[in-house]
């Protein structure tokens, strides 16, 4: 019902950093399909702009996945993804195997990646934040060229955590600054 190639609705329910489930994958290829032409259009716009007034400026378009970036791979100067742990992996393997799968998912080429987005939400108590940062920064520094974290409110219920994360990606930054060079 009100279901158009013009106005087509999203085919399953996708949560928040989940992608559909098999059995869905029919339909929303065609729904991706869809998409992927108009988002193709949105982000050649948007360089062509940017190029016009200023042909050096490196232009990129944010993914939540970084196979996202694909439909406009040849047009973007670089990658910019964001990375967030599932909260079902609960061992640091696991972890490990699924950022290696997201960062698999990038086109294959020299293109550098900005992971303009990564923090420990929905990670998995079962994981230490140390460890979580360890190895994240271990699976993505082969291929990312630079890294920033998620905007921490300054109020309400995150904001002391954020504190505290931002305070430990200082510290592990200072202390490892050579070696992330």
């Amino acid at each position: 019902a009100n279901d158009t190639w013009q106005h087509p609705q999203v085919p399953t329910t996708v949560g928040f950093l989940t992608r559909p489930s098999a059995t869905a994958a029919a339909r929303h290829a065609n729904y991706t399909t869809h998409i992927t032409g108009m988002q193709r259009d949105w982000a050649l716009g948007l360089v062509r702009s940017i190029k016009n007034v200023d042909s050096t400026r490196l232009v990129s378009v944010g993914e939540l996945f970084p196979a996202g970036c694909r439909p406009y791979m040849d047009i973007l100067d670089y990658y910019s993804v964001h990375l967030y742990p599932p909260g079902d992996i609960n061992t640091t393997d696991g972890l490990r195997t699924h950022f290696q799968q997201q960062m698999a998912e990038l086109p294959n080429d020299d293109k550098p990646v900005f992971v303009e987005e990564f923090f420990p939400l929905g990670l998995n108590p079962a994981i230490p934040v140390v460890e979580y940062l360890k190895l994240f920064l271990q699976v993505v520094r082969p291929r990312a060229r630079a890294f920033t974290t998620y905007y921490c409110p300054t109020t309400g219920i995150l904001k002391e955590y954020c504190e505290e994360w931002l305070a430990l990606v200082a510290q592990y930054a200072s202390q490892n600054a050579t070696e992330m060079l």
